[in-house]
């Protein structure tokens, strides 16, 4: 419902929806619940493009930041491209060129990541913007090959929002070209497509697109008619970039049609809209928002790298359990083992103890019995000594005897 209101330009009850349909999710466990965190990342999503429209760039991109935080939690690419493509297009209103460009590639990239249909909306939609790019820096054959691309793709889907986009960024192309026919071409496209979607901000933007255009012809008479009617349809939405625009290109045809007093009125009108849209608070509450979002998403990942770690700690200090456990076991074996062997190598000791005592003892008795057996061969010998002895005296006098018989 808020997306319809949002293309019937009324905005204030788009954020009533969007601001409903967040209510509902926040009762819900969103977390848990794919389906409904994606409808409250639509839901940011629509309030950024409305607080776009009136002009809050502040609160846009922190809604269209908070959108986005939600779809890379749910790893949705295409919701991711919407947001990057979004993001893109607040920045590049603020003539922040380079970031603008820095989100268009990175819908790019994510687009190509999540699919290959060449005829997807959001590629189409983030070629466009890129186009929007080389426009600013007068590369026009780079932004009019980007904005040809995306408008057949469109032109193959039937997208009349799309078409109307498309012709009016071609239009304003060749309107810096100075090439005012084919630039009035693009923008009655531009008008008839938006009139066809029911996109009313689009179609004020054509209708004063057509009006400056008419200027530049000197077709003063037309240029009001356009004008007014882009005013008109303007001050109906809301949108103040499209009143800011009106206000200038009136103050344009007073300026030429030679009405100085209705030009500078209409020319202080477009300042004070255009100082409510680039004041320094707004631009200040901008940057706050961006560095709010990295600072977030830099907190997520620190807070993922933490539980990580928390993770590989708890597993590691498991393990190391495990390891102490298995050693203090395998130590208690081994000490086991240890006094087994110790009491086993006691037992061996007193056994060799004993046998070596006993060897000794023997070795005693042996030692005792052969010197009992040597002193008892002594005492034969000897009495072996002393009975030759005996003999030989005898046959000495024997012989001493028979000697003197013979004398």
């Amino acid at each position: 419902i808020s997306w319809q209101m949002i293309k019937n330009s009324q905005y204030d009850s788009a954020l009533l929806y969007a601001g409903k349909a967040l209510q509902l999710t926040d009762t819900i466990q969103v977390g848990t619940m794919h389906g409904w965190a994606k409808g409250k990342a639509l839901a940011y999503n629509h309030m950024g493009v409305v607080y776009r429209n009136k002009g809050n760039y502040a609160k846009a991109l922190n809604t269209h930041f908070s959108a986005l935080k939600i779809r890379e939690e749910l790893n949705d690419k295409k919701g991711m491209c919407m947001s990057y493509n979004n993001i893109g297009n607040i920045y590049y209103n603020e003539g922040n060129y380079q970031v603008a460009l820095k989100n268009y590639l990175a819908a790019v990239n994510i687009t190509k990541q999540y699919t290959h249909d060449t005829l997807s909306p959001n590629y189409a939609n983030t070629l466009s913007n890129i186009g929007g790019i080389y426009l600013t820096g007068a590369q026009y054959a780079n932004a009019l090959k980007n904005y040809q691309t995306a408008l057949s793709i469109f032109e193959t889907i039937k997208y009349n929002q799309g078409m109307g986009m498309l012709h009016n960024n071609i239009g304003e192309l060749y309107e810096k070209q100075a090439n005012y026919t084919d630039a009035l071409k693009n923008y009655y496209a531009s008008a008839d497509m938006f009139d066809a979607s029911g996109y009313k901000q689009g179609t004020a933007a054509a209708y004063n697109n057509i009006g400056e255009i008419l200027i530049r012809m000197h077709n003063l008479q037309e240029a009001y008619q356009w004008l007014n009617k882009g005013l008109n349809l303007s001050v109906l939405t809301g949108v103040k970039e499209q009143i800011k625009f009106s206000y200038i290109n009136l103050a344009k045809a007073d300026s030429a049609a030679g009405n100085y007093k209705s030009a500078l009125e209409n020319y202080k009108k477009y300042i004070i809209y255009k100082d409510s849209l680039n004041n320094e608070e707004n631009t200040k509450k901008t940057v706050q928002a961006q560095m709010q979002y990295e600072f977030d998403k830099k907190e997520t990942i620190i807070k993922q790298e933490q539980e990580k770690k928390d993770a590989i700690a708890f597993a590691e200090g498991k393990k190391q359990k495990i390891i102490l456990y298995s050693v203090s076991g395998f130590g208690v074996l081994v000490l086991a083992l240890a006094i087994l062997i110790f009491r086993s190598l006691r037992i061996n000791q007193k056994k060799n103890r004993i046998i070596r005592l006993q060897k000794e003892a023997v070795e005693r008795q042996k030692h005792l019995v052969e010197e009992k057996q040597k002193e008892v061969i002594d005492s034969i010998t000897y009495a072996k000594r002393i009975q030759r002895a005996l003999i030989t005296s005898e046959r000495y006098i024997e012989k001493s005897i028979n000697k003197l018989k013979q004398v």
